[in-house]
């Protein structure tokens, strides 16, 4: 019969959803006095929150099945039982054995289980030196006991479903079966693929925990950890430290920003915003007028240069002062972003009240479970917004974004710390105005969409200095990266990752003051930090710009990184591990740099 085909696809999803949904229970119980302290809505909104990654993991379980039943379908194929029941077989113990795996490490870990363990099963000796011949024993038999528990419930479902399976007919049913089990690993069809911030829906890192679905969490990390197997050692441990001290070298440093150790912050931080289409640099004064006129009313960092290039790597450098690996992002790693330092929790000491605002999705590339854990305390996003304010694909215009921004400014009490992402100068540009240039090519597009957000810029900056709060305000301006636009400039090219970074506000010491130092888009906590009399000795690969004695950024790409250092420009692949531009004497020093930043990455990645 037709439907035959299509019903044992439907019960197979089925059966791996609702096993997701009682390992969720069976957690919950077994950390029952942390579960205790949710509400009741707080345990509910485990399942519906969790909803997604269970679908994503159960869909995983069956797509080679439905693969098999689609592409068998003009046969009897009297074989199909003796493939689900092995291919059950081995998955059952797959699955199982990381469920029980994350039931006993939760506790000593605090997080739910990923694919770290499967970096230690390099050295299985090593790692299975701490377990005693009893435990593993246990585990084993725990293991095997569970897994013919699940295995008869499923031959009791299965068993008279595999028969009358001949009909060519049947794909018009399990083709879009398939399709669907395709979408549901992505997680929809929206902009943002599933990932594990859909399970971090609240402030409560329990709940948050018990709505990660440990399977996909493995699955996922298998593919996310391969960038840290790849080893960036260059040198000897005293060899890279005499590099970095070099690198290190401070001058002393007096200088006064600010009118107040305590000022109300306000940090935009705006997309793809480029150098190139500022006035100083050559750009037509029309595209970013209001901007230009800014510049004069604050403090313009004239040399600062993005740790790389996507939204992911821009907002951990400049919130967490954190660089990214080559083809890599921190907030890839879930396991490490409790530990990496953030301007919101130094901040939160100190008693302001940390506020993240974006017009689009806090789930994408994991925004929301950095964010969390970086300290934020109140978000506001895509579903904060009436439904017409969503016109872009992204979410919200800027217009709106910073229209909201003053909106929870208001709410809040002195002293505050908000951070807006803005998101209209985001491929694929659209823009609610009339363009200033007349094109469809890339560049063009772009350079409306920026001229709009800086409209947004100008009318939001009017509109906040006739607030009370403003006096005792200062804003930072900076890019979460730079753009290839315009001029379609290389991953090699310095002038992609050249970004503006200006403060304003009239908690600013100086006006119409131009800071010609080198600096990283890393920099800008440590140098904010010290102009607050705060410590930033967490944040270790942050630097006072002032400070800086032997001034160096660092630029990551897909292959490899852009070095700066003083006058000199260095450029290195790290696929073949060749300089395409080398300075005798300076490579070594960007290395070294690189080797910190992997080691670092590998030690808080540990437990």
């Amino acid at each position: 019969m037709p439907k035959n085909r299509f019903l044992i696809a439907l019960y197979y999803f089925a059966f791996w959803y609702l096993y997701f949904v009682l390992v969720r229970i069976v957690f919950l119980l077994t950390y029952i006095e942390d579960a205790a302290r949710l509400s009741s809505g707080e345990l509910l909104r485990t399942f519906w929150y969790g909803f997604k990654l269970d679908a994503s993991a159960a869909a995983y379980a069956g797509f080679i099945p439905t693969l098999v039943l689609m592409i068998s379908c003009a046969w009897e194929a009297n074989w199909l039982r003796r493939f689900y029941n092995i291919y059950s077989a081995i998955v059952i113990v797959f699955f199982n054995s990381i469920i029980l795996g994350d039931l006993a490490l939760y506790g000593h870990w605090g997080i739910r289980i990923d694919a770290t363990p499967f970096f230690y099963l390099k050295d299985i000796r090593t790692a299975s030196a701490s377990l005693n011949t009893g435990s593993i024993v246990g585990y084993i038999l725990l293991l095997l006991l569970l897994s013919a528990a699940l295995y008869l419930l499923y031959h009791l479902i299965f068993r008279k479903r595999f028969s009358n399976l001949k009909s060519i007919k049947s794909l018009w049913l399990t083709v879009p079966a398939f399709v669907l089990l395709g979408i549901t690993i992505r997680g929809g069809l929206g902009v943002s693929p599933l990932n594990v911030s859909y399970a971090y829906f609240c402030n409560n890192l329990f709940a948050n925990h018990a709505t990660i679905n440990p399977v996909w969490n493995v699955g996922s990390g298998i593919f996310d950890y391969q960038q840290l197997n790849k080893n960036y050692a260059y040198f000897p441990d005293d060899s890279a430290s005499s590099y970095l001290k070099e690198l290190s070298a401070k001058q002393a440093d007096h200088t006064r920003l600010l009118k107040t150790t305590k000022p109300n912050i306000l940090l935009v931080i705006v997309e793809s915003f480029t150098s190139k289409v500022l006035q100083r640099y050559g750009a037509d004064p029309a595209i970013m007028p209001e901007f230009n006129q800014l510049i004069q009313e604050g403090i313009f960092f004239d040399q600062i240069y993005a740790a790389s290039d996507r939204t992911d790597k821009g907002i951990a450098a400049v919130i967490s002062g954190y660089p990214s690996l080559p083809a890599s992002s921190p907030l890839k790693y879930p396991n490490i972003l409790s530990k990496m330092p953030s301007l919101a929790r130094s901040l939160d000491s100190t008693g302001y009240a940390a506020t993240f605002i974006y017009g689009g999705t806090l789930e994408f590339a994991n925004y929301k479970s950095y964010l969390v854990q970086a300290g934020y305390k109140n978000f506001i996003s895509d579903i904060d917004f009436p439904k017409q304010q969503l016109e872009t694909k992204w979410g919200a215009y800027d217009e709106k974004v910073l229209d909201k921004t003053l909106e929870v400014i208001q709410g809040n009490k002195a002293p505050f710390f908000v951070t807006t992402l803005t998101l209209s100068s985001h491929d694929p540009f659209t823009i609610p105005i009339d363009p200033l240039y007349d094109g469809n090519d890339r560049d063009t597009l772009f350079l409306n969409a920026i001229h709009y957000t800086d409209q947004c810029i100008g009318k939001f900056i009017a509109k906040a200095k006739q607030q009370a709060w403003w006096q005792n305000t200062l804003v930072i301006f900076i890019a979460d990266h730079g753009s290839p636009s315009p001029g379609n400039s290389s991953p090699e090219d310095t002038r992609k990752y050249h970004i503006p970074m200006l403060w304003l506000g009239g908690a600013i010491a100086c006006k119409d003051t131009v800071v010609n130092a080198l600096g990283a888009q890393t920099d800008l906590a440590a140098t904010l930090l010290q102009q607050l009399q705060l410590p930033a000795t967490s944040f270790t690969f942050s630097h006072n710009i002032f400070a800086q004695a032997n001034p160096y950024t660092l630029s990551t790409h897909g292959e490899g990184f852009v070095f700066i250092n003083g006058a000199d420009t260095l450029r290195y692949n790290t696929i073949n591990n060749t300089f395409k531009q080398s300075v005798p004497g300076k490579d070594n020093l960007s290395k070294a740099y690189l080797q910190q930043l992997y080691a670092d990455l590998k030690k808080k990645n540990t437990y």
